[in-house]
C-alpha cells in the first residue's frame, strides 16, 4: 500500500529514520504532477478567456439595449412629428379651400397681388409641414432600422454570454474534477 507523503514523513518521524532538524513542511507537502500542473493552467485560461468572453457579451448587450432604446425615442419623435403635422397639412388644404373661394374678384393688380401672397402663404406652410411629415417618416424608418439591428445584436450578446457561461462552467467543472483527482490518486491528502 502507498502511503500519502503526510503518513510517509509522520511515520519516518516517529520511526526515528528522519530527523527532526532536517524535516520540512515542502518534504511532506503533496505535489501536483506536471501533467496535472498543465492541465489545470489550460483550464484556468480557458475559463479566463470565457470570462472575458462574457465580459465582451455583457458590454455588446448593453450597446444593443441603447440602441433599441435610441431607436423606439427615434420612433415616437418620428410618430409625433407625423401627427402634429397631419392636422398642419389638413388646416392648410381647408385654409387654401377657403382662399380660393373668394378668388377671381379682384379688380385691382394690388388685389390680385394680395391674393398671390395668401396662397403663396399658404403653399409655404402646407410645404412645411409636409417636409415635417418626411422627416417623421425618415425617422419611424431609422428608428425601426435601429431596433431591428439592436434586436439582433442583443440575440448575438445573449448567445456570446450563455457561450460564455456555460464554457466557464466547464472550466470550474474541469478544475473540481482535477482537484479530486489530485486528493485522491496516491499523490495527494487521501489514499
Amino acid at each position: 500500500m502507498l502511503l500519502s507523503p503526510w503518513k510517509t514523513a509522520a511515520v519516518a518521524l516517529f520511526a526515528g529514520a528522519m530527523p527532526l532538524a532536517g524535516f520540512s513542511a515542502a518534504d511532506a507537502a503533496p505535489q501536483k504532477s506536471d501533467n496535472a500542473q498543465s492541465e489545470t493552467a489550460a483550464v484556468e485560461a480557458a475559463y479566463d478567456n470565457a470570462k472575458k468572453m462574457e465580459s465582451k457579451g455583457l458590454k455588446r448587450l448593453e450597446d444593443a439595449t441603447d440602441l433599441i432604446k435610441k431607436g423606439q425615442k427615434s420612433g415616437r419623435e418620428g410618430q409625433k412629428l407625423l401627427v402634429d403635422n397631419e392636422k398642419e397639412v389638413a388646416d392648410q388644404r381647408q385654409a387654401y379651400v377657403r382662399a380660393i373661394r373668394g378668388l377671381g374678384l379682384a379688380t385691382t393688380s394690388k388685389q390680385v397681388r394680395k391674393e398671390m401672397k395668401m396662397l403663396d402663404d399658404i403653399a409655404d406652410k402646407w410645404e412645411k409641414a409636409e417636409d415635417r411629415m418626411s422627416k417623421g417618416e425618415k425617422l419611424i424608418k431609422d428608428g425601426e432600422k435601429d431596433v431591428a439591428e439592436g434586436q439582433s445584436q442583443r440575440r448575438e450578446a445573449e448567445t456570446m454570454i450563455a457561450k460564455a457561461r456555460l464554457q466557464m462552467g466547464g472550466a470550474e467543472s474541469r478544475i473540481s474534477q482535477t482537484e479530486s483527482e489530485f486528493r485522491t490518486d496516491g499523490n495527494g491528502f487521501e489514499d
